[in-house]
């Protein structure tokens, strides 16, 4: 796993270091780089997990065609339903947000 540059992890949920190392195997098993490119630093919506320390973004631009679509997919089986796996236009969202039991 690779951090790109300015990428900041202080007040980092421990839950997020385990799917940052589950997403590190995932792309290992796929044999493709991991770029975590943000994690509690840049901008992102207002109320976004990044600024609690539970979310951080993976790079998908030197994927392969239906790559990112077949990690993202990977990664969400992996880190089961506390997990939210989201592929956006430029990158790979994994956020720790838990569902209340109901």
């Amino acid at each position: 796993m690779r951090l790109k540059h300015g990428v900041r992890m202080r007040g980092i949920r421990t839950e997020l270091v385990a799917a940052m190392l589950a997403a590190d195997a995932a792309c290992r098993d796929a044999d493709i780089d991991c770029v975590v490119t943000s994690v509690t630093d840049g901008l992102h919506k207002r109320g976004s997990l990044h600024y609690a320390g539970a979310a951080f973004d993976l790079r998908i631009r030197d994927l392969p065609p239906g790559g990112a679509g077949r990690l993202c997919a990977d990664l969400a089986d992996r880190l089961g339903g506390d997990f939210d796996v989201l592929l956006e236009d430029t990158h790979i969202h994994v956020e720790y947000d838990p569902k209340e039991p109901g």
